[in-house]
């Protein structure tokens, strides 16, 4: 059909990284990143529950990505999930911080366990 390939050729890019069956990941994975970019901002704001409504958002995403495997390409999946599993991380390490529980996990003031934790944090983003 020359509608369907006109539509491909225009909007290909957005679903061709997928398998067939997942055309629909993009606009799951386009919600997500609303949600965490612009809905969020307006919740609970400058909170340990706004971060927490953002590690949940991002570990449900993670958690649907390793489980539907929706990518074409395995090594595109995997850097997928494994940036989400670095996001969640950061989040977690936030809510941690942000509730002192870090004090309390590592039992004293925490300067350096936070320096390492600092440490950790940064090589997973490089």
């Amino acid at each position: 059909n020359a509608e369907e390939n006109k539509a491909v050729t225009r909007l290909g890019f957005l679903f061709l990284a997928y398998r067939p069956t997942y055309w629909w990941f993009e606009i799951a994975e386009m919600l997500r990143k609303l949600m965490l970019s612009s809905l969020l901002v307006f919740v609970w704001e400058g909170t340990a529950s706004q971060v927490g409504a953002a590690f949940v958002v991002t570990l449900l995403g993670f958690v649907l990505s390793i489980t539907l495997a929706p990518f074409n390409d395995k090594e595109l999946g995997t850097m997928h999930s494994f940036s989400l599993g670095v996001q969640a991380t950061t989040l977690f390490a936030g809510i941690m911080l942000i509730t002192q529980r870090f004090r309390e996990v590592v039992g004293r003031d925490g300067s350096q366990e936070q320096n390492f934790l600092a440490g950790i944090l940064i090589f997973l983003h490089m």
